[in-house]
């Protein structure tokens, strides 16, 4: 039998707890797609039997809500600028799942958080950024509803080789 699952909001405790396997080990996981900015970015948990088992990390992307209606490619310019182009949605940074829960309901419970963090918050959706290279994780966002609005071609922080970064949005607000 499987263990309930839940989704609660992170406290300041958790932190000085060992992380889930969430963000490396196989499971799935968007490692290096932001979160850094902790004084806006919200963390959630998904925990079974009082251990978390995956994680959700995303914040507001302030701005007017853009809808373009020709997908936009952006050679080479700064990360900021495909980010831009998230504006009026909520922005999924981190999002991680324990290799052992895997296809077990959790990544679509915690998608569900972040479309009812997007709802309650009056936005038009929700988007993610991911590297080109991920294209496994881009297909299982596209079979939840995200399209590709954007590439954006360049360097990211730390990140020595140019990165291809793809703009996902899903609309929850017609």
């Amino acid at each position: 039998m499987t263990a309930p699952i839940a989704i609660r909001g992170a406290e300041p405790d958790d932190f000085r707890q060992p992380l889930p396997r969430c963000a490396w080990d196989n499971g799935m996981s968007m490692p290096g797609t932001g979160g850094g900015d902790r004084k806006v970015s919200t963390v959630s948990w998904a925990e079974a039997n009082l251990k978390k088992i995956g994680m959700l990390t995303g914040r507001v992307v302030e701005g007017e809500a853009s809808r373009p209606w020709a997908f936009v490619r952006i050679e080479h310019g700064l990360f900021a600028e495909i980010e831009a182009l998230a504006a009026g949605t909520w922005l999924i940074q981190g999002f991680g799942v324990d290799p052992d829960w895997l296809d077990r309901g959790v990544e679509r419970l915690l998608l569900n958080e972040a479309v009812r963090r997007a709802s309650s918050a009056g936005l038009s959706g929700v988007s993610t950024i991911v590297g080109r290279t991920a294209q496994d994780l881009i297909a299982w966002f596209k079979g939840e509803g995200f399209t590709a609005r954007a590439e954006c071609g360049g360097a990211y922080g730390a990140v020595a080789a140019p990165v291809t970064w793809v703009l996902l949005v899903r609309e929850t607000v017609h």
